[in-house]
C-alpha cells in the first residue's frame, strides 16, 4: 500500500512537472524565440559570421549617394590656353568677320537674332508670372507697377503686333532700379527687354556693318594681348565687346568657342581635414531608454553611450565626401521578464556605427546610417514567481544555451536603435544648419545670380575641395585656372575678379542704393552693422543711383586690389548731384603678425570720362567729391586688416569657439586668394 502510495504520488509529480514544461513551452521560456531563430539567415551562425563588415557596408553606402547626388566633379584642365591657341583664335575672329560682313549676310543673322529675342522675352516673362503667381497676394504691388495685364496681353500677340512703345516703358520700370528689382526674375525680364529693343534698332542702323567691324576687329586684337598678358583691365574690355556682340545675337557667328575658352571655374575653396573634424568631432555620453523583446523575453531598462564622434574625409575625384564615425560602448542594464521567470541582466556592445554626408551646391547629401556591433551579455540574477527551483534551473539552462543567439540579435537591434538615432540626430541638425545657411546666404544670392550656378566638390585625404562658376547671363567665365591653394592652410578661398564683375553688372546695374537699407540688410544678414555701414548722418541719408554699365568692378593683379564704384547719381538729403565714379587701390601687405591692405594714395572721385588734362571740376562737382571723399573714407580707410574668422557652435557638446586668423593672400593674373588657419 505505501509502495502504490509513492507510486502515485511520483506519477502525479511526473505529471504536474510536464504540465509545468507544457505551460512554460505556451508562455514561451522553453520554445520562445522560434520565429526569430528562423529570421536567422539559414547560412549564418548565430556567432554573427555571416554579417557585412563596415567597408561592404560603406561601398553600398556610397553607390547609393552617388546615384542619388546626380553630379560629380569635373577635374579642371590645369594648363591655360596657350598664346598660340588665342593668336590662332582671334584670326579665325578676322576671317569670320569678312563672311559676316555682306550686308546681306549680317541682316539674315540680325533678322534670326530678333526672333531669338522674341522666344527668350517670352521666356523671361513666364518664369517672372511664375515667380509672381507662387507670390500670391504680396506680389499684387509688382503686377500693378509693371502694368502686368498689359504685359500679359502683350506676350499672347503675334510678334507684329508688338507695339514699341509699350517694351519701352516696361523697360524703364525694370531699370528703375527700386529694392526687389535686383531679384534673378525681373533682372532676366528686364535683360530679355533691352535685347529686343536693341536688336529691333540694330536691323535698321545704317552703319550696323561698320560697327561690328570695329567691335571684331578689336576683339580679335584683345585676343591676342589675353594669349600674352591676362590682365584684369584687358578681360574687362573683352568682356564689353563680347557683351556688345551677345546683345546683337551674332556672338556665335564671330566667337562660337567663347564658352569653351572661357569656362574656367572662378572661384575656389579648399577646406581641410583638421578644420571639418573641429566643426564635427564631440565626445558623445548619453544615457536612454531601452526595451526589446528577445527570445520572448520582454527587457526593459537604459542604455548608456559612451564614445566619438568623428569626421574623416573619404577620398574621391567624383564628389565631396565626409563619412561621420562614431565609436565606443553600449552599457545596458534591464529587467527581463519571461512567463514567470524574471531576470536581471546587463550587456556591453562595442559599437561602430557611420554615416556618409555628400556636399552639392547649396546643401548637403546623407545616406541612412549603418553600423556594426558585439554583444556580451550577462545574467546577474533570476528567479521564477512560479514554479519554484524546477523552472529557476530549466530557465538558466536555456538561457545558457541561447546566449549566443540573444547577443546576436541583441547585436543586430543595437545597430537598427544606434542606425536610427544617427539619421534622426544628424538629420535634424544637418536641417537646422542648412536651412540657416539657405536663408542667411543662399536665398539672397542665389535670387540675385550672384551664387555660382554649377559647384563641384572632390575630397583627398587631407583636403576637402570645391570650384563653382559665377557666369551671370554672359555664361562665361575667365580662361585662366587658379594658382594652387596653400596645403599648409586650413581653410583657402581663391576668387576670380570675373566672378564678381560679370554676376554684379546684371544684378546691381541702375539699382538704387539707400544708405538705410544697407544697414538694415548687414543687420539682417551677418546680425550686426560694421563700422563702415553706420549711417552718417540719419537725417540726410545717402541714396546711390549706380550705373547701368559696369556698375561696380574689381581688379586683382601684381599684389593689388582696385575697386570701382560707378554712380550715374547721388542724392543727400533732398539734394541730387551728377554721377561720379569712385576709384581706390590697395597694396598687399604680409607682416609677421597681420595681414594689412595699405592704400595707395587717395581716393579717386571724379565725373564718367573724366579727363584731368581736359577741363577742371566746377563748383558742385568739387562739393559732391568732397562729400563723398568723406563718406567713403570710412568704407575705404587708409589702411585695413585681413578679417579673422570666428564661429560660436550652439549644439552641446561641440567646441565653445571655432577661430581662424588670416595666415595668406595675394592677388596675380586676375585671382585673389586668401588663406586662414586654424586656431588650436
Amino acid at each position: 500500500m505505501k509502495n502504490r502510495r509513492l507510486c502515485a504520488s511520483a506519477t502525479v509529480g511526473f505529471l504536474w512537472v510536464c504540465c509545468l514544461i507544457l505551460r512554460m513551452a505556451l508562455l514561451g521560456v522553453v520554445s520562445a524565440g522560434a520565429q526569430e531563430i528562423r529570421s536567422v539567415p539559414a547560412d549564418c551562425s548565430p556567432y554573427g559570421a555571416c554579417v557585412e563588415d563596415l567597408g561592404t557596408l560603406r561601398a553600398r553606402a556610397l553607390g547609393t549617394l552617388k546615384a542619388r547626388s546626380g553630379v560629380s566633379f569635373r577635374p579642371e584642365e590645369r594648363v591655360r590656353m596657350s598664346p598660340e591657341f588665342l593668336r590662332a583664335l582671334s584670326e579665325r575672329v578676322q576671317t569670320r568677320l569678312e563672311e559676316l560682313a555682306s550686308e546681306d549676310n549680317l541682316k539674315c543673322h540680325l533678322d534670326k537674332a530678333v526672333e531669338e529675342a522674341r522666344r527668350e522675352w517670352l521666356q523671361a516673362f513666364r518664369r517672372l508670372e511664375e515667380r509672381l503667381r507662387v507670390a500670391g497676394e504680396t506680389a499684387e504691388g509688382w503686377r500693378a507697377y509693371l502694368d502686368w495685364p498689359a504685359v500679359r496681353l502683350l506676350a499672347g500677340k503675334e510678334p507684329a503686333e508688338w507695339p514699341k512703345e509699350l517694351l519701352e516703358r516696361l523697360y524703364q520700370r525694370l531699370a528703375a532700379g527700386h529694392p526687389g528689382l535686383e531679384l534673378r526674375p525681373f533682372t532676366d525680364l528686364r535683360i530679355a527687354t533691352e535685347r529686343l529693343l536693341l536688336r529691333e534698332t540694330a536691323r535698321r542702323d545704317s552703319e550696323v556693318a561698320q560697327n561690328v567691324a570695329t567691335v571684331a576687329g578689336k576683339l580679335a586684337e584683345l585676343l591676342a594681348q589675353l594669349g600674352e598678358h591676362p590682365s584684369s583691365e584687358t578681360l574687362l574690355e573683352f568682356y564689353q565687346l563680347v557683351n556688345w556682340l551677345e546683345v546683337l545675337g551674332i556672338r556665335e557667328q564671330l566667337l562660337p568657342e567663347l564658352r569653351e575658352v572661357f569656362s574656367g571655374a572662378n572661384v575656389r575653396t579648399s577646406i581641410s581635414q583638421k578644420l571639418v573634424q573641429a566643426v564635427i568631432d564631440r565626445p558623445v555620453d548619453d544615457v536612454s531608454p531601452v526595451y526589446e523583446v528577445i527570445l520572448g523575453t520582454e527587457l526593459s531598462g537604459t542604455g548608456h553611450t559612451r564614445g566619438e564622434l568623428r569626421a574623416t574625409l573619404l577620398p574621391d575625384d567624383t564628389a565631396g565626401l565626409v563619412v561621420l564615425s562614431l565609436t565606443g560602448v553600449v552599457n545596458t542594464k534591464a529587467v527581463g521578464v519571461n512567463g514567470p521567470v524574471q531576470l536581471l541582466t546587463r550587456g556591453r556592445t562595442q559599437m561602430e556605427a557611420e554615416k556618409l554626408l555628400a556636399f552639392r551646391r547649396t546643401d548637403l547629401l546623407t545616406a541612412p546610417s549603418y553600423s556594426r556591433g558585439v554583444t556580451e551579455s550577462h545574467i546577474d540574477s533570476l528567479w521564477a514567481m512560479r514554479g519554484g527551483a524546477i523552472v529557476e534551473q530549466i530557465a538558466w539552462r536555456r538561457s545558457w544555451s541561447q546566449k549566443p543567439l540573444a547577443e546576436w540579435i541583441a547585436a543586430r537591434r543595437a545597430e537598427a536603435r544606434m542606425n536610427r538615432r544617427l539619421d534622426r540626430e544628424i538629420d535634424r541638425q544637418l536641417k537646422d544648419l542648412l536651412g540657416e545657411f539657405e536663408r542667411r546666404v543662399v536665398d539672397p544670392l542665389d535670387g540675385r545670380g550672384l551664387f555660382p550656378h554649377v559647384v563641384r566638390w572632390r575630397t583627398t585625404s587631407t583636403h576637402l575641395e570645391g570650384s563653382g562658376w559665377i557666369t551671370g547671363v554672359r555664361g562665361i567665365t575667365t580662361l585662366t585656372t587658379a594658382p594652387e591653394l596653400p596645403e599648409e592652410a586650413d581653410l583657402a578661398v581663391a576668387i576670380h575678379d570675373s566672378s564678381v564683375n560679370l554676376a554684379i553688372a546684371d544684378c546691381l546695374a541702375g539699382m538704387i542704393l539707400r544708405e538705410m537699407d544697407l544697414r538694415r540688410g548687414a543687420e539682417d544678414l551677418i546680425g550686426t552693422v560694421p563700422a563702415w555701414m553706420e549711417v552718417e548722418d540719419p537725417a540726410e541719408p545717402w541714396t546711390i543711383y549706380l550705373a547701368k554699365e559696369r556698375p561696380i568692378e574689381v581688379a586683382f593683379y601684381n599684389g593689388q586690389m582696385r575697386f570701382t564704384l560707378r554712380g550715374r547719381s547721388y542724392e543727400k538729403g533732398g539734394r541730387s548731384y551728377p554721377g561720379m565714379n569712385v576709384t581706390v587701390v590697395y597694396r598687399l601687405e604680409v607682416l609677421p603678425d597681420r595681414l594689412v591692405a595699405v592704400r595707395e594714395g587717395d581716393l579717386q572721385i571724379y565725373p564718367p570720362d573724366f579727363d584731368l588734362q581736359q577741363r577742371r571740376l566746377s563748383a558742385r562737382e568739387q562739393v559732391l567729391r568732397t562729400l563723398l571723399e568723406r563718406r567713403f573714407a570710412k568704407v575705404f580707410p587708409p589702411e585695413w586688416q585681413a578679417p579673422a574668422l570666428a564661429w560660436h557652435p550652439r549644439q552641446p557638446g561641440y567646441r565653445s569657439q571655432i577661430e581662424l586668423r588670416p595666415v595668406a593672400w595675394q592677388t596675380a593674373n586676375g585671382w585673389l586668394i586668401l588663406a586662414w588657419k586654424l586656431v588650436d
